[in-house]
């Protein structure tokens, strides 16, 4: 955090902030004239053609201000652009008062321009954040200048999922009757009522029966895919724990992958889908094999080992799992290779599905990341720095670029930072 002006200078704070910021000024730094003003502690915020501010005691002049007047035009601009900047993961000045609880910062950035319902790129909005932190103030303030209560996350969770969460019954009606969709599911079809249900909550399941409320999303998902979805969730239950989580992180690193080259969101869903079971023909092998590093296994466990993509994709190739998710090609292609030195088939470069070249890399980048005790995890950026020396060699140079521009925003998924 940047030092203050008076701890910066002393005495003659005023005067100070004042020379420093009529020289940015003067310039046509206008930006930076902003930043300085706001690490003082100097609030400016749009009121019609001009602005109001709010400021410590003794820290704005009145030369400082008419400065300022003087570029009243350009200072407006400013406001309104820095309302709109996003930083690396995509969020805003407004995502990030919401999260700070700070009611009246939330109120000057929405005066200066801030969108309530951008999505940063977890797919959260200051409206769904204020929503997930319980602050009915908040969500009242963002709910004013336009906040969607069906704003979803990735994970396909809206504001009313959030507040059935929290088993906020105030909340959750505000949102109902300010238009939540009360039968909209999740990514697993679990609706706000299937998840009051789960959590045992009546009083709360009783309110959304009075929206007309159902266990299932019917619009979004057919009975089949419904049932799909509830067996992945089984999948899922059934491994052990370093399994599971291990599959959860590579299905949402693959998935910001994904996103950010652009795939449709039913592509986005199979990359995750395959993600989440790529390692389902792991499932029958005996749990110490899990314990040796490759070098360290007989020819029989490797054997047992290197059949898995194979066997999960035998498992999974029934009627049951025939959705319109295409995911059986990832689990079966996982641990191809680019330059053809892979299994099952030996496929080399475009040949590999592109779903299975994003399993694969944030297969190895987790594997990286994640303690073993055969294998200490190292940090994200010295692992993003090891794969992009493999271009052209085991990864695509064009999706080991991909996992490079998203690295700030799969740091929350590297279980060393957690």
């Amino acid at each position: 955090m940047k030092p203050s002006f008076q701890t910066m200078f002393g005495g003659g704070a005023a005067n100070k902030l004042e020379q420093h910021v009529a020289r940015l000024l003067g310039e046509e730094k206008f930006l930076d004239a902003l930043d300085e003003l706001e690490t003082a502690g100097v609030m400016l915020t749009i009121d019609g053609e001009n602005f109001r501010y709010r400021a410590p005691e003794n820290v704005l002049s009145e030369g400082l201000l008419d400065q300022l007047r003087q570029h009243n035009r350009q200072m407006i601009i400013v406001l309104r652009l820095a309302a709109l900047a996003v930083n690396d993961t995509g969020s805003t000045r407004l995502h990030r008062a919401v999260v700070m609880g700070e009611l009246a910062e939330v109120q000057r950035l929405i005066d200066n321009g801030a969108r309530v319902n951008y999505r940063n790129r977890f797919g959260q909005s200051p409206f769904w954040l204020a929503v997930a932190s319980g602050n009915l103030e908040l969500v009242e303030a963002l709910a004013l200048a336009g906040g969607d209560p069906n704003v979803a996350d990735l994970d396909g969770r809206t504001c009313l999922h959030q507040a059935v969460a929290q088993n906020n019954l105030r909340l959750a009606q505000f949102l109902l009757v300010n238009g939540a969709e009360v039968n909209r599911g999740d990514f697993f079809g679990h609706t706000p009522l299937c998840l009051a249900i789960s959590r045992e909550s009546g009083e709360m399941a009783a309110l959304l029966h009075q929206f007309e409320a159902s266990i299932q999303d019917e619009q979004n998902y057919t009975a089949k895919e419904r049932d799909f979805l509830q067996l992945v969730l089984r999948i899922l239950d059934s491994y052990g724990d370093e399994l599971r989580e291990h599959s959860l992180r590579v299905a949402d690193v693959a998935r910001f992958m994904a996103l950010h080259i652009g795939l449709t969101d039913d592509e986005v869903k199979t990359v995750r889908l395959g993600g989440m079971l790529h390692d389902v023909g792991k499932v029958s092998l005996p749990d110490d094999i899990f314990d040796l590093a490759d070098d360290d296994l007989t020819e029989e466990a490797a054997e047992l080992l290197g059949s898995h993509p194979e066997d999960g994709h035998a498992a999974l190739s029934n009627d049951a799992c025939t959705v319109r998710w295409d995911f059986r090609p990832i689990i079966l292609h996982h641990h191809e290779k680019w330059d053809g030195s892979g299994y099952p088939h030996g496929l080399a470069g475009d040949q590999i599905p592109l779903g299975a070249q994003l399993v694969a890399l944030a297969d190895y980048y987790d594997h990286l990341v994640t303690h073993r005790n055969y294998d200490p995890a190292i940090p994200p950026a010295q692992a993003i720095e090891h794969l992009l020396e493999q271009a052209g060699g085991h990864f695509s140079p064009s999706i080991l670029a991909v996992l490079h521009e998203v690295q700030e925003e799969i740091l929350v998924y590297s279980p060393g930072l957690k």
